[in-house]
């Protein structure tokens, strides 16, 4: 009965590791494409700009690539803090933690 116990909690342990796992590979790729769009936004927020020092191009232009390049760094901070969280969850996965855990919380002190 208790080697059926382990072996379940064995098996799900492996399956939440596995998960992370993956998780942290398919958010490792999303930052890659995020941070290649942030370059792809700085260098045209460039473009731009030199365009309006030329006085090709209008200041609003200027503003709204300002706030598109802006917009991609947002996303790529929301990435890599999703990243962070991932790992989080997978280093209490691996220390055998889990979400239900009762671990880590304060418990009061009972000497007074």
């Amino acid at each position: 009965m208790q080697i059926k116990r382990n072996a379940a909690c064995l098996s799900t342990a492996l399956t939440e590791v596995a998960d992370l796992l993956s998780a942290r590979d398919k958010l490792a790729e999303q930052l890659a494409a995020r941070q290649a769009n942030v370059e792809a936004q700085n260098q045209r927020l460039c473009l731009v700009e030199a365009c309006y020092k030329a006085d090709t191009d209008n200041h609003l232009e200027v503003l709204d690539t300002q706030r598109e390049a802006y917009a991609a760094e947002q996303v790529v901070v929301q990435v890599r803090r999703a990243a962070l969280s991932a790992a989080a969850q997978l280093y209490k996965a691996l220390a055998g933690e889990t979400g239900n855990s009762e671990q880590g919380k304060a418990q009061p002190d009972s000497s007074q």
